[in-house]
């Protein structure tokens, strides 16, 4: 039927950025361009919740919840690489929130654009320098850091109403010291 648009659509009607078109078949350079910038953006919501997780200014209650939105921005099965070793995310998350010390994001850098997987999914890296501070006294603990974060760009199938659409998403999927 002509004349339907997909388009995911904001209150002024604008349909100019890339991404509004989330059910799009193929993307191209300035969809990815796009997408990578909402990335980076993902990447420094994920290190503003770690620092809630492990601040102890905060209640318990939002602590806890700074967790669970940390544990849903990442891939189902994604893992972090601590000194060579893994270890999934989520149990990494869960003893992050029982301490005191905390990544402050210090710069956030591309080093590979989105470029596509054989396994039909969209690939970025992003490398991250950071800080640890203590939430008790606020004290360094230690010279700046840095780690490599993945960010994967993939079709999932999401409800809207009673229908069924293949959307793109953004997912953290490993992070490496």
């Amino acid at each position: 039927m002509a004349g339907i648009n997909s388009r995911a659509q904001s209150g002024n009607g604008n349909f100019n950025k890339p991404e509004w078109d989330l059910s799009k078949d193929a993307l191209d350079q300035k969809d990815l361009e796009a997408y990578q910038r909402r990335a980076s953006e993902k990447v420094k919501e994920y290190y503003q919740q770690l620092e809630i997780m492990a601040n102890e200014e905060h209640k318990s209650a939002v602590r806890d919840k700074a967790m669970e939105m940390a544990v849903k921005e990442f891939e189902a099965g994604s893992q972090i690489y601590l000194n060579g070793k893994a270890e999934k995310i989520t149990d990494y998350l869960k003893e992050y929130r029982k301490g005191t010390t905390y990544k402050t994001l210090n710069s956030i850098e591309v080093l590979q654009g989105f470029v596509p997987s054989e396994e039909g999914f969209y690939l970025c890296k992003f490398k991250v320098k950071y800080s640890l501070l203590n939430s008790k006294n606020k004290d360094a603990v230690s010279t700046e850091k840095s780690e490599v974060i993945s960010v994967k760009l993939l079709r999932k199938e999401k409800n809207f109403g009673s229908t069924k659409k293949l959307i793109w998403e953004l997912y953290l999927s490993e992070i490496r010291e």
